[in-house]
């Protein structure tokens, strides 16, 4: 009895601990952490249609970027707001004010990749591009 009693209490034990751990960026920040700052630091400036980040924070966010890795399309519009462009596999975060102009000649974003098969988040990439 004592051995069963020993045994249920280890299980429940390492299922706690697990349960409790947070994940963490590539660079050892905990997911909480940088859900926390996109909170505070994230924004949307609705009269430029454009998503801000300060230098330091876009450093910041590139950095830790690896904790929107393995979440679902819905996760990440929760976490970030709704995209600037939808594709079935990519969003798009415009973040700088000439992505909206007509014809689009010039673009800042953040995309955000969904694996087809998994429907996760598999790579997260800054970028820009200039049409000539």
């Amino acid at each position: 009895m004592k051995y069963v009693l020993t045994t249920f209490i280890s299980i429940i034990l390492l299922g706690s601990c697990s349960f409790f751990q947070t994940s963490k960026s590539d660079e050892g920040l905990s997911c909480r952490k940088f859900e926390k700052f996109i909170v505070e630091a994230w924004k949307y400036d609705d009269t430029k249609k454009i998503f801000v980040l300060e230098s330091e924070d876009a450093k910041f966010f590139n950095k830790h970027k690896t904790c929107l890795y393995g979440k679902s399309a819905n996760e990440i519009i929760e976490l970030l707001g709704e995209p600037s462009k939808k594709g079935e596999y990519v969003l798009r975060y415009y973040t700088d004010a000439r992505c909206n102009k007509k014809p689009q000649k010039f673009c800042v974003l953040i995309q955000i990749k969904i694996d087809n098969n998994t429907k996760k988040v598999f790579n997260v990439v800054s970028s820009g591009y200039r049409k000539y």
